[in-house]
């Protein structure tokens, strides 16, 4: 399980847009009520169109229940996406709901995950309630997540429904929704006003003589607003315009008559993604600023009031700047302002964020202004909690986005990100940080901390290794725990001990199974089954049954074979996991003589590798499974079978596979009373394993 956390804090993130000068467009609401049954609906527009504010209205006037989510670019990391909704999810139930952690296996079929989440969620959260994506083109059009989401809007059932507001037409992962219908596209043009529309937002500004001079805006909201809010001369303003252009022109006009102090308030302000205003007063100096913020949202003038949401402290009313209102006070900032005052100003931003705990919005603030020393002090402060909640990813972004020379204090837990999916990259970083450590020894910096960091490294770095079927290798890493024995013996926190006993445990069984430390670092291992999600968490269960089946220790290997078959039973695992869940429990049931059982399992994995194109690198290891479980039964034919099937699929580079496939062919041999073959292949198997430098499966043929 991830171990409990709060969400990332982002000011207003989870909050729809608190309405302020706004009316009723009927016209607009009748469209939208004949598409409510579609399982998503995809509104897009240009930039002040008044998307958001249009689907606020129609939800608030059909008194929906609404989960809103305001997307953002970190959003692209899927741990940060899922945090966020499940926050949403548990609100709106009013409830904790129990959900899956992400693991490394399931980003392989993100899709499948999302689905089965979302099944979950429906049982706390009945219909009907609608779910919003706001600023979806903030999501990468190639994301993964874009494909799930799809996947997703395929499921929903009656009374559910996802809207995503965007300023862009839905990506190519969406095409299939789009074809069954499951996804409709609001027409951009409709956004436009009408004339009758406009002619009441007019009236709602209190500027009915201004109706005319409006149509150079064309119906777009955005300008028409800035325009009513500007003198009477200065709605006759440019109609050939871009939209852009039109929107600086008049918010010119209309920050014009604002006191300097209070407009120099503002552009700081725009430097933050939300604002209360106490960050406000702290970031700009203006002891009004937050007047000023509360004002301009009263007037509806491109600022959003967001209520506190899901227990966050009640004062915490944020701020939200429209996105071209942030962007056009950014760019008057940088007219008047000299490159190194923007990159102090940028500086104080990000602090006062990672202050406020908006880590991610902060980091992005002070890489911009190149603070780098600050960024890497943070990175390194707030890494382990990074992995915690899983948000493996969104740390890999953060410190490959530094440059190379400040990279380097953090290549240990940038490999760690890449430990379950690119083991090979995992290991040149871990590799790196590993140089980097000794020489900062050599160079007289604190030998216990170093020996710290050393003995993290190893073990990640064996993790790697075995993922890559390269134990031989793990020999360096031994002695860099040998090097540092008391340390590798003394347990420690229990989120650095799910860090480092993985590794150093796998290390020992696949090179060094008679280890001094080997029963030790097996008991620790017992107690970190339930971090599911930490790196290299999935080599753990494996390397602790073999030492277990090792040692002979049948009442512990029983306690795991009950959380084995509890966590398979368990439908929301991807398949990816559980294969690796029965791999170990095939192996333990058939030598404790549970053969039904095993066979059962290996029958699923089986049949769940010929469901799945995706599983196809686990073919072999299945046939052998299956085949290993029929030498325990005496079914020769069985065994010779799943032999044949097995050396088809066997990658000659695999020594693990290789080495059971050539034990278990002695085995079949000595079924079948042929010993001189049955002696033969027993040689070639300790010859095999020692080849791939495997002491447990030598000792074993």
């Amino acid at each position: 399980m991830r171990k409990p956390s709060k969400s990332p804090a982002v000011l207003g993130k989870l909050a729809p847009p608190r309405l302020g000068r706004v009316f009723a467009r009927d016209r607009l609401f009748a469209l939208l009520d004949a598409l409510s049954d579609h399982p998503a609906i995809w509104l897009h527009g240009a930039p002040g169109a008044g998307k958001s504010t249009l689907v606020a209205t129609w939800l608030q006037a059909r008194k929906s229940k609404v989960l809103w989510l305001q997307v953002d670019a970190g959003d692209a990391d899927p741990a940060t996406l899922v945090e966020f909704l499940d926050a949403l999810f548990a609100a709106a139930a009013g409830t904790t709901i129990d959900l899956p952690v992400l693991r490394a296996d399931d980003l392989a079929d993100l899709g499948a995950w999302l689905r089965r989440r979302v099944r979950r969620v429906l049982q706390q959260l009945p219909p009907p309630w609608v779910l919003v994506f706001d600023n979806q083109q903030e999501l990468p059009a190639d994301s993964p997540l874009q494909a799930a989401l799809a996947q997703v809007v395929s499921e929903l059932p009656l009374g559910v429904q996802c809207l995503f507001i965007s300023r862009e037409l839905p990506p190519p992962a969406f095409a299939r929704a789009l074809a069954q219908q499951q996804l409709v596209v609001f027409d951009a043009d409709g956004l436009r006003f009408d004339a009758a529309e406009t002619e009441a937002l007019a009236q709602l500004h209190g500027r009915p003589e201004a109706v005319a001079a409006l149509a150079s805006a064309q119906g777009w909201v955005g300008g028409m607003t800035l325009m009513l809010l500007g003198t009477p001369t200065s709605t006759a303003g440019p109609s050939e315009r871009a939209r852009e252009r039109l929107f600086d022109y008049f918010a010119e006009e209309v920050l014009s008559r604002l006191p300097d102090d209070e407009l120099q308030a503002l552009c700081a302000v725009a430097y933050l993604p939300g604002s209360t205003g106490d960050m406000a007063v702290e970031l700009s100096g203006y002891p009004q600023a937050g007047d000023v913020l509360e004002r301009l949202a009263a007037q509806s003038l491109f600022t959003d009031r967001r209520e506190a949401q899901f227990g966050e402290d009640p004062s915490s009313i944020a701020f939200v700047f429209h996105a071209l209102f942030s962007e056009f006070l950014r760019r008057r900032f940088e007219r008047t302002h000299t490159a190194a005052e923007r990159s102090a100003l940028v500086q104080r931003a990000g602090a006062l964020l990672v202050k406020n705990g908006q880590v991610d919005a902060g980091l992005l603030r002070l890489m911009d202004a190149a603070c780098w020393p600050d960024a890497v002090t943070i990175l390194l402060d707030r890494a382990p909690d990074y992995l915690a909640r899983g948000r493996v990813e969104a740390l890999r972004q953060h410190i490959s986005s530094l440059p190379e020379a400040q990279r380097v204090r953090l290549l240990y837990w940038r490999g760690l990100c890449a430990l379950d999916t690119d083991p090979a990259a995992a290991l040149s970083d871990l590799e790196a940080a590993y140089e980097h450590s000794v020489l900062a020894t050599e160079a007289g910096a604190d030998a216990g901390a170093d020996a710290g960091a050393q003995l993290a490294v190893a073990a990640a770095a064996a993790v790697a290794l075995v993922a890559l079927s390269r134990v031989k290798d793990l020999d360096r890493w031994l002695a860099v725990m040998d090097t540092h024995a008391a340390l590798a013996a003394r347990v420690q926190a229990e989120s650095v001990e799910a860090r480092i006993v993985p590794g150093l445990l796998a290390a020992v069984v696949y090179r060094a199974p008679w280890h001094p430390l080997a029963d030790a670092l097996a008991a620790r291992a017992e107690r970190l089954l339930h971090w599911e999600s930490a790196p290299g968490q999935r080599t753990l269960l494996g390397s602790l049954a073999l030492h277990l089946l090792w040692r002979g220790q049948v009442d512990r290997l029983e306690r795991i074979l009950l959380r084995i078959d509890a966590l398979s039973a368990q439908s929301q695992a991807s398949p990816l996991t559980l294969m690796r869940w029965w791999s170990v429990g095939v192996l333990v049931k058939t030598l404790l003589g549970q053969h039904e059982a095993a066979r059962a399992d290996a029958d699923q994995a089986l049949a769940l590798v010929e469901r799945e194109p995706k599983l196809a690198p686990l073919r072999t290891a299945a046939e052998l499974q299956r085949m290993i479980v029929a030498i325990a039964c005496r079914d020769a034919a069985a065994a010779r079978l799943h032999l044949q099937r097995a050396s088809a699929t066997l990658h000659p580079d695999h020594a693990v596979e290789r080495a059971t496939l050539e034990g278990q062919r002695g085995m079949l041999a000595l079924l079948e009373d042929d010993r001189p073959a049955a002696l033969r292949l027993a040689r070639a198997a300790v010859v095999s394993a020692r080849e791939g430098g495997l002491p447990m499966r030598e000792h074993i043929a």
